[in-house]
């Protein structure tokens, strides 16, 4: 059994819509089955004053089998001042899969920037020789609107899972999208805060799942990468249901909410 890897990158891209497909093939004889085993995207922009920065949503589809949902948000950097001194990592974001991989089909990948700045992304994919075993893997991401107050906002991210294709919820993925805080007094805030999950669908309930997401600090204006949380989980998603997100920001800074489901059918 061996291990292969594949990557493309987008052109550059300007507008908050979703972008024409960058394509991938895969190599092989025709009827060979690989096993999907690990995705990872990279977004890499040019940070701008006082706005949300480089990042955005993925979508992985294959034209050979059926893939949908494939989706995910990635992590993103963010700046207060297009001037001051400072510098953000560019990371990738990735995460680990089980899904099945044709020889000679095409993966397709779009993508939907969070900003409208110039901005490509980076796809990689990761397989092994022979079919997959076990529960194949699905992912679908969705975000809220803005919020600007420091207070619980409900029902800030729906998630409707597909009739056929519910599952185990094995991993709830959040990345706070926000600015920087321009005006006011150092320490400047980053986005994040609490975020209660909720299925009415689900049974056992998924009633208590909440967690604090990752975020960041500075002394002076500058910049600073914003990291998604990973928040394990072991629950009932049913098909045709709703994963809904309540968000309670640390801060009143513009900001919102991206949620990434991540389960196995």
């Amino acid at each position: 059994m061996g291990s292969h890897s594949k990557t493309v990158i987008s052109a550059a891209l300007t507008a908050v819509t979703r972008s024409a497909a960058s394509t991938i093939t895969i190599p092989g004889k025709t009827g060979q089955m690989n096993t999907l085993v690990a995705v990872e995207a990279v977004a890499y922009g040019t940070l701008e004053s006082a706005v949300v920065g480089a990042g955005g949503l993925v979508e992985l589809e294959n034209d050979s089998v059926d893939w949908v949902p494939f989706n995910f948000y990635t992590e993103y950097n963010d700046a207060v001042t297009s001037t001051s001194s400072g510098a953000a990592e560019i990371r990738k974001t990735r995460f680990k899969v089980n899904q099945q991989l044709p020889a000679n089909s095409t993966v397709s990948c779009y993508f939907t920037p969070i900003d409208n700045q110039s901005l490509k992304f980076s796809v990689t994919i990761h397989w092994i020789d022979g079919s997959p075993s076990g529960p194949l893997t699905y992912l679908k991401g969705g975000k809220g609107s803005a919020v600007t107050a420091a207070t619980k906002a409900a029902d800030h991210v729906t998630i409707t899972v597909p009739a056929g294709k519910g599952g185990r919820l094995k991993a709830i993925w959040a990345v706070p999208i926000g600015i920087m805080e321009v005006a006011g007094t150092a320490p400047y805030g980053a986005p994040g805060g609490l975020v209660s999950m909720r299925n009415q669908s689900a049974s056992p309930s998924w009633d208590p799942s909440d967690f604090y997401t990752e975020s960041a600090e500075m002394l002076v204006a500058g910049a600073a990468h914003i990291y998604g949380t990973l928040n394990p989980t072991d629950l009932d998603l049913p098909g045709n249901s709703s994963a809904i997100a309540d968000y309670t920001p640390m801060d009143d800074l513009t900001q919102y909410l991206s949620i990434t489901l991540i389960w196995e059918k």
